[in-house]
């Protein structure tokens, strides 16, 4: 679930004879087949030019700097090299027409006027009815900052139960941000009006806490959140505390368990297999369902190149270790895939992704004691509710309050969807599935 936003100086370009105004924003819809995604074309009016940039709003990114390749009094042609995208159209006076190309391939896409509207229903606005207090928390040289959301009618003279809110990968917000939708107020919200208080937090160098987002690992987002949880505990407020946690955050949520540090447990959308597993399964389900050919061939070489990136730095000599790495006898496997893996050993994968792929949760899932809720979406298309879910129930030792639970029609981030594609998250209005909400609050008042 990462993303960034990106925030650099954007090319002037010269009007050439331009007597429309092209000023403002403009916005269509790519069509890719089974995905449909949003695009938003922003030309700024400066002196005698104009400055470009684009938005992916279903992809989370804002303000990708372009350049104005050529415009005239009816076209325009534009570049956003670091996607290596272009678009030429005809330019009318509420409308683009014209074709988008990116990476060899091209489509056709129209613009009107206006900007994508963006509609979150479920996100809780002001008043509340409910407090919250804003938090400092020190683990070790790090400040966490986090907003404590108490139940309706909470006068701090009885003790209630408390849930630690975990973020998944990426640097997020407390909110869980994106795309618009901010899950985790809602949850707290949702939350609050059961009775339930919450702890939610910002990443390392997201927001109000510290720290250098480069050199995080699942270690050490867990050592932040056992942490949030000893905060909660020493605070003396609370009768009971868990913690909720989704994709990482519900892999770490078992982390707090083996632990002993945590009354019950919520994963939504944990991992429940090793990193490397995790990453192939990831791989077939997207590859298949964009009608990719060779999916299981490729899926093959990919297992031992992401077990070799997860040990070593970027490979200098990528054809090299390539040819070291798949089977010497398999010379049309290694021309087909070869340009794709080579890039991926060529690549700097980060300390996130290295500690991801190396961690297996296996071990922690079989000495789990606590009341365990864990709920998958079947339109999951990053986390997969069978390969996760059939792991989990071989490891978990069991016991009579757990709860697992699958929900048809819903993706990653538990909204209905059609074809769980990290693309759709942006267009749907849905945050969290209603029937998701109630489930939690329901079995969290069974076993607190």
């Amino acid at each position: 679930m990462k993303r960034a936003i990106c925030v650099t100086l954007m090319v002037l370009a010269v009007c050439m004879g331009i007597n429309a105004d092209i000023s403002g924003a403009w916005s269509g819809t790519l069509n890719l087949g089974q995905m449909k995604m949003r695009v938003v074309f922003h030309f700024t009016r400066e002196g005698d030019g104009y400055r470009f940039s684009m938005d992916s709003p279903d992809q989370g990114a804002k303000g990708i700097p372009g350049e104005i390749a050529y415009l005239a009094e009816d076209s325009v042609s534009v570049k956003v090299g670091m996607a290596k995208i272009s678009y030429a159209g005809k330019v009318e006076a509420d409308s683009i027409k014209g074709v988008f190309e990116q990476h060899g391939h091209r489509f056709p896409l129209n613009f009107k006027r206006g900007d994508v509207e963006i509609s979150r229903p479920q996100t809780p606005q002001p008043p509340f009815d409910y407090r919250t207090e804003e938090v400092s928390i020190a683990n070790d040289d790090i400040k966490i900052a986090g907003t404590i959301t108490y139940p309706v009618g909470y006068d701090g003279k009885e003790k209630v139960p408390a849930m630690l809110l975990i973020n998944g990968s990426g640097q997020q917000n407390r909110d869980e941000e994106l795309f618009g939708h901010k899950p985790f107020a809602v949850i707290a919200d949702y939350l609050a009006r059961n009775g339930i208080a919450t702890l939610r937090c910002d990443d390392r160098g997201v927001g109000g806490t510290s720290g250098n987002a480069n050199a995080i690992t699942i270690q050490s987002n867990a050592a932040d959140a056992l942490a949030e949880v000893k905060y909660l505990r020493d605070s003396g407020k609370f009768s009971a505390v868990g913690a909720i946690g989704h994709s990482e955050g519900g892999t770490i949520a078992f982390m707090l368990a083996q632990q002993g540090a945590v009354d019950c447990i919520v994963s939504m959308a944990g991992s429940m297999v090793d990193g490397v597993s995790q990453l192939i399964n990831q791989n077939h389900v997207l590859l298949t369902l964009n009608g990719i050919e060779g999916v299981d061939e490729y899926c093959a070489a990919l297992e031992p190149v992401l077990k070799y990136i997860s040990t070593h730095s970027p490979c200098i000599d990528a054809e090299r270790q390539l040819e070291e790495i798949l089977d010497e006898n398999d010379l049309t496997l290694k021309r087909q895939l070869k340009p794709a893996l080579v890039e991926i050993l060529s690549r700097d994968m980060g300390t996130w992704l290295r500690s991801f792929l190396l961690y297996n949760p296996a071990e922690v899932i079989a000495s789990t004691k606590c009341p365990v809720m864990a709920i998958n979406g079947e339109t999951d298309t990053q986390v997969d509710y069978i390969l996760n879910l059939e792991s989990l129930r071989l490891a978990l030792p069991g016991n009579r309050k757990d709860l697992i639970k699958t929900y048809p029609g819903l993706n990653h981030l538990f909204q209905p969807c059609k074809t769980g594609l990290t693309t759709e998250y942006g267009s749907i209005e849905t945050t969290i599935s209603p029937e998701v909400l109630a489930d939690i609050v329901s079995w969290l008042k069974g076993v607190l």
